[in-house]
C-alpha cells in the first residue's frame, strides 16, 4: 500500500510538472507572437513615416490657407432649424457634454470647410463628402447650414451601415432637398464606386468625423484619389491597420480579421 501511495505521489508530481512546463511554454510563445505583431507594427509606422518624408517636396508649393482661432461661434444654435443641431436633431441629451462636444465639433469643421471654399471660389457646385458619416450629426448640419451666398454645396453622406442612413434620411428628409444631400451606402474602401456617384465638373472635400478604425484611413485616401482637401478627426486609430479588399462590384469588403489590434485608449 505504502508503494502504491509513493508511486501515484510521483505521478501526480511529474503530471503537475509536465502542466506547468507547458502553460509556461504556451506563456512565452504567447508573449513572443506579441512582440512580433508589435515589432512588426513599429515597422509598419516607420515604413509610413519614411513614404510621408519622400512626399514632403511636393507638399512645398501647396497653399494652405492660415486659420485664426475663432473667438466665437458663426453658428447661432438657437436660431438655426432644430434638425440641423446635434442635440435637438440628433436627439442628445440637453446641455450633456457628449452633445456640447458634437456642437463644437460641427462648428470647427463649418469654420474649416467654409475657409477653403472661400479660398478656393469654386464656381460650380462643391460636393462635400462625409465619409463614414454614421447618423449624420456632421453632414446634416453641413448640408444646411449656411456658406458665401456664391457657394453651392452638397454633402453625400457615405456610410456602410444602412440602418445609421436610414436615421440620416429620415432627419433630413423634411428640411433638405435632394439637391443638398444625398446618402450613399458603400464602404470607404471602394473609391471609385463613390467617385462614380460625383459628377467630374464639381469640386470636392472630404470630411471625416470619428470615423471608425481604418475608415479614416479610406477617407484620406478617397481625398487623395479625388485630389481633394479634407478635414479629418480621426478615431480609434489603433485599428488602422486592419486588413481590407476592396471589391468592384460590392459595397462590402472582406476583412481579415487577424489584422486588427485593440481600439486606441486615447
Amino acid at each position: 500500500m505504502l508503494h502504491s501511495l509513493v508511486f501515484f505521489f510521483v505521478v501526480a508530481t511529474y503530471q503537475q510538472q509536465r502542466s506547468s512546463l507547458h502553460e509556461t511554454s504556451n506563456g512565452a510563445e504567447e508573449q513572443s507572437r506579441w512582440q512580433r505583431r508589435t515589432e512588426k507594427r513599429r515597422q509598419r509606422t516607420e515604413e509610413l513615416l519614411n513614404s510621408i518624408e519622400l512626399q514632403s517636396e511636393k507638399l512645398n508649393n501647396l497653399k494652405i490657407p492660415t486659420l485664426g482661432i475663432p473667438q466665437s461661434s458663426a453658428i447661432d444654435w438657437d436660431e438655426i432649424d432644430p434638425e440641423l443641431d446635434p442635440i435637438r436633431g440628433g436627439k442628445l441629451r440637453q446641455g450633456s457634454q457628449r452633445g456640447l462636444r458634437k456642437r463644437a465639433q460641427v462648428e470647427a469643421f463649418h469654420f474649416v470647410v467654409s475657409a477653403i471654399l472661400n479660398a478656393q471660389s469654386p464656381s460650380g457646385v462643391t460636393v462635400i463628402i462625409d465619409a463614414g458619416c454614421g447618423a449624420g450629426n456632421l453632414g446634416v448640419s453641413l448640408a444646411g447650414l449656411s456658406y458665401s451666398s456664391s457657394i453651392n454645396i452638397k454633402v453625400l453622406a457615405v456610410d456602410v451601415n444602412e440602418h445609421a442612413l436610414a436615421r440620416l434620411s429620415n432627419r433630413a428628409d423634411a428640411i433638405l432637398s435632394p439637391e443638398k444631400l444625398e446618402t450613399f451606402c458603400a464602404d470607404l474602401a471602394n473609391y471609385d464606386l463613390i467617385l462614380s456617384k460625383i459628377p467630374t465638373n464639381h469640386s470636392v472635400i472630404v470630411v471625416s468625423l470619428h470615423a471608425c478604425g481604418a475608415a479614416s484611413d479610406m477617407a484620406m485616401n478617397l481625398a487623395i484619389r479625388c485630389n481633394a482637401p479634407f478635414i479629418l478627426c480621426p478615431c480609434c486609430t489603433a485599428k488602422s491597420l486592419t486588413k481590407r479588399s476592396p471589391s468592384n462590384t460590392e459595397k462590402r469588403t472582406t476583412f481579415d480579421l487577424s489584422a486588427s489590434f485593440q481600439r486606441s485608449g486615447a
